[in-house]
């Protein structure tokens, strides 16, 4: 768990520090975002790497934070520290990448904070544990499949992406979560074997 306090830990300074910055627009705001019409011109590649630790403000911050608190035990008890590691950085570098390949002439864009990892993170669990539930937070006693829900959030992630509905990073959400999902069917013990006999038996 002292893994998931420092990592919590660093969101919370980072972000902290991007509330200042983002908010009086000081010269230092553009640290704590990635764009990606700079980041192709080979400028702002500090503020691809914090982006992924900064957020918009507090209610985004502690969304973030509350998917990481829960999701991340349960990798690290089926899996390792290695392999935890792995799953973070495969789902941060594929949702930076697919912001990046979208988004790199469009001068406008921006983003910031951990969703994409934090997705990526979800996204394993239903690789490690296909009979895990998630619960919607604004609708309490409802629990959806865990692999109905990724299917789900994909569908509705990729159309609203397709649509251009502004104000959350869609592409960061599906880059983390292929990310995710392809680097914990390597690091599971069984691959995806518990996730494919999960779908035999609802359709046998």
């Amino acid at each position: 768990m002292i893994i998931i306090y420092a990592l919590i830990g660093l969101n919370l300074v980072v972000s902290f520090l991007g509330f200042q910055a983002l908010q009086g627009m000081r010269s230092s705001a553009a640290d704590f975002l990635f764009e990606p019409y700079e980041v192709h011109r080979g400028r702002n590649l500090k503020g691809m790497l914090i982006s992924n630790f900064a957020h918009a403000n507090w209610f985004h911050l502690l969304l973030n934070m509350y998917v990481l608190y829960i999701s991340a035990p349960h990798i690290l008890f089926q899996s390792n520290l290695a392999g935890f590691f792995l799953i973070l950085l495969a789902a941060l570098v594929g949702g930076d990448l697919l912001i990046y390949f979208r988004r790199k002439d469009d001068p406008h864009y921006r983003s910031l904070g951990a969703s994409g990892y934090v997705t990526g993170l979800l996204f394993a669990m239903v690789v490690f544990n296909p009979g895990v539930s998630f619960g919607l937070l604004f609708i309490p006693g409802l629990y959806i499949p865990g692999p109905v829900f990724a299917i789900l959030f994909l569908a509705i992630s990729w159309y609203m992406m397709k649509k251009e509905m502004a104000g959350i990073s869609h592409e960061g959400h599906i880059g983390g979560a292929i990310g995710g999902f392809a680097a914990a069917v390597l690091v599971a013990p069984q691959g995806l074997a518990p996730l494919l006999a999960w779908f035999l038996s609802i359709f046998l």
